[in-house]
C-alpha cells in the first residue's frame, strides 16, 4: 500500500514521482519533451516499462535500455503510426529492473489495459517466464505499486478495469460493514527494544463475536524474531505471509488478515511465540469487553 509519493517538477512540465523507502522512479514526460530527447539521465541506462498515451488510446513498451528504445522516439514505429497522436509518456524503472523483469511488467500491463477504458495498440502481449520466488515477489511489489499509482495518485486510471474498481469498492463496503459489527478493537502504538534496537510497532486488530481476528492492512509489525520464534507454528506462517507479498520489505500488513484467534496474530505482530496475556501491556482494548485467552 502506497501511503505517500514525492513529486518534483523538472521542468518543462516533466514530472518525477519517487515513493519513499522504495528504488521506484516514475516519469511523465510531454509529448514535446520526449520528441526533443529530454530524457533524464538517471534512466538513460536503466530498464524501462512506458505507456504512450491520449485520452483514448495507449502503447505498452518496454526497453533493457531506456535511451536505446526512448532516445530517438521518432524512429520508434509503434509511437509513430499514423492516426496515433500520443501526448504523454510515462516511465516506470528502478536500479532493479532487468530486460525479464521488464518484459513480465508490460505483459501484465498489457493484460490489464485490454481491459480498462483504452483502445489498446499493442498487437499481442509480451511477458517471460520468472521462476525465483524472490524475484517474483519483488515483481508483484512493483506491479502492485505501478498500478495504485495509475488508480490513486497519476489518476490516468490506463489500466483501470471496471469491474475490478466496482469489486474494490463492495469488499471496502463490506470492510466497513464488519468492523462496524465487529466486537473488540485492539490498537497497539508502542515501541520495544528487539536485540538492543528500539522498534515502532503500530498496529490495529479487530475481535469478532466468534472469536476470530482481523489484523488490518496498514499494520506495521516488528522485522526481527525472537529465538523462541523459531520453533513456533507461526512462524512458518510469518515467512509464508512475507513469501505472498501479503507483509511487504518494510513489515507493513499489505491487507486484512484473519486469524482464529488473537494469539497468532499478535504473534506475527510481534515476532514472537505467546498467549495473548503475554501480550496485553502492549494493548489498548476498546469496546464490548471479551474474555481474553
Amino acid at each position: 500500500m502506497i501511503t505517500n509519493v514525492n513529486t518534483l517538477n523538472m521542468g518543462n512540465k516533466i514530472l518525477k514521482i519517487t515513493i519513499p523507502t522504495s528504488r521506484f522512479i516514475v516519469y511523465r514526460i510531454p509529448r514535446e519533451a520526449a520528441i526533443n530527447g529530454k530524457l533524464p539521465e538517471e534512466i538513460k541506462n536503466l530498464a524501462v516499462v512506458y505507456v504512450a498515451r491520449n485520452q483514448t488510446e495507449l502503447y505498452t513498451g518496454e526497453s533493457d535500455i531506456c535511451e536505446g528504445r526512448l532516445g530517438n522516439i521518432n524512429s520508434h514505429g509503434a509511437l509513430n503510426k499514423n492516426g496515433f497522436f500520443w501526448n504523454e509518456l510515462i516511465i516506470f524503472t528502478s536500479e532493479e529492473f532487468s530486460k525479464d523483469v521488464v518484459r513480465f511488467l508490460e505483459g501484465e500491463l498489457i493484460k490489464k489495459a485490454k481491459s480498462g477504458k483504452y483502445k489498446v495498440l499493442n498487437n499481442q502481449s509480451s511477458g517471460a517466464n520468472i521462476n525465483d520466488q524472490s524475484r517474483k515477489l519483488m515483481i508483484k511489489q512493483y506491479l502492485n505499486m505501478i498500478l495504485e499509482l495509475d488508480d490513486v495518485f497519476l489518476k490516468t486510471k490506463c489500466f483501470f478495469s471496471v469491474e475490478e474498481k466496482i469489486e474494490k469498492i463492495e469488499k471496502e463496503k463490506e470492510i466497513v460493514k464488519q468492523e462496524s459489527e465487529l466486537y473488540q478493537k485492539m490498537s497497539i502504538d508502542r515501541t520495544i527494544k528487539r536485540y538492543g534496537e528500539m522498534v515502532g510497532v503500530k498496529a490495529t486488530l479487530f475481535r469478532m463475536e466468534d472469536g476470530k481476528v482481523i489484523l488490518k492492512r496498514g499494520s506495521k509489525i516488528v522485522g526481527k524474531d525472537t529465538n523462541n520464534f523459531l520453533g513456533s507454528p507461526y512462524y512458518k506462517l510469518r515467512n509464508e505471509l512475507i513469501e505472498n507479498g501479503d507483509i511487504d520489505e518494510n513489515f507493513i500488513i499489505t491487507r486484512n488478515l484473519e486469524f482464529e484467534t488473537a494469539s497468532p496474530a499478535l504473534s506475527i505482530v510481534f515476532a514472537t511465540h505467546a498467549g495473548e496475556k503475554a501480550f496485553e501491556r502492549y494493548i489498548n482494548y476498546e469496546g464490548n469487553n471479551v474474555n481474553n485467552e
